[in-house]
């Protein structure tokens, strides 16, 4: 149960080889889906015995997408196990065990939640470790988490270019994924700032478009948005105890050459205002991620409501 696909990938890959040893998997490993394939298709195969082996591995993926009437079947089926066959049932819901409580007699549980907030940082850290014996900042996993999101499976994606990107180093820092992850393109995040304060949404948008004719998607546009006013909001924190524009800037990771622009739009800027556009952001990411709806006209009218704060 989850929707941590990465550690359910790697937890069935664990189970595959531990009770495949020494048989085919071709012969003996087979998935099924939820949402293609029918209760009676998966009952019969579970039914038959192993070929030339003494188990055999039957996997059904998105349990929750299989209809009501044939998950019913399937589940009143597995009352009555056949010792041959090992059976996993996947679901990103717990759904399921609320509409069939009787699977928790049946069947061993295990949850795979997507890690949140410090977990993300301890996961990260240890994924990167076990992978390449390399270390990578707590400023570089949130900057990461904040361009890409956190779900595991494309978190791990990333890390794999960032330990490539970074060869023979032994550790990774916010720079490089700023390199990897597209911040080269801060420039245009930076004017992109300037059109929202100006409340050019026409000019907004323009920007928008030419970051998504680049490849960009509509959630590491949003990100980079949302990454670029966090500093601005921490660095007009402390500008506003006194801290020097100096010692700001390396708080918050503003290159030299680039101070003097930073600081001259964040003196353009109130801080309620920044607040406000964090908050908007955060609506339309958890939007994108919660409807149907184009990702692409969900970033546009976020846009065109952060011109009119």
């Amino acid at each position: 149960m989850g929707s941590d696909l990465h550690s359910k990938e790697k937890a069935l890959e664990a189970l595959a080889t531990s009770s495949l040893k020494g048989s085919s998997r071709d012969l003996n490993y087979k998935v099924f889906r939820g949402s293609d394939d029918s209760a009676g298709a998966i009952i019969d195969h579970i039914a038959t015995s192993p070929i030339f082996a003494g188990k055999r591995l039957v996997v059904v993926k998105e349990l929750d997408k299989m209809e009501s009437g044939e998950l019913a079947i399937l589940v009143e089926n597995l009352k009555k196990p056949l010792a041959s066959t090992c059976l996993v049932l996947e679901s990103a819901s717990n759904s399921i065990l609320k509409n069939h409580p009787e699977l928790n007699d049946i069947a061993c549980v295990k949850r795979f939640d997507e890690p949140e907030g410090d977990a993300i940082l301890s996961w990260a850290g240890k994924f990167v470790s076990s992978r390449s014996g390399k270390s990578i900042s707590c400023n570089a996993i949130e900057l990461l988490v904040e361009l890409k999101g956190s779900e595991v499976m494309s978190l791990a994606q990333e890390l794999d270019k960032l330990i490539a990107f970074t060869g023979d180093r032994k550790a990774i820092e916010k720079e490089d994924v700023e390199e990897v992850s597209g911040i080269s393109t801060a420039s245009s995040v930076f004017d992109l700032a300037w059109k929202l304060g100006e409340r050019d949404s026409d000019s907004a948008l323009a920007i928008i478009h030419e970051l998504l004719l680049i490849g960009k998607k509509p959630h590491e546009i949003m990100g980079m948005i949302s990454w670029h006013l966090k500093r601005m909001f921490k660095a007009k924190e402390l500008v506003l105890k006194g801290v020097s524009e100096y010692d700001t800037a390396i708080a918050v990771g503003v290159r030299r050459t680039d101070a003097e622009a930073f600081f001259t739009q964040l003196a353009c800027f109130d801080i309620k205002d920044i607040s406000a556009r964090i908050t908007l952001l955060l609506e339309a990411d958890l939007e994108i991620k919660r409807t149907r709806y184009d990702p692409g006209l969900i970033l546009e009218f976020a846009v065109i409501r952060l011109c009119l704060i």
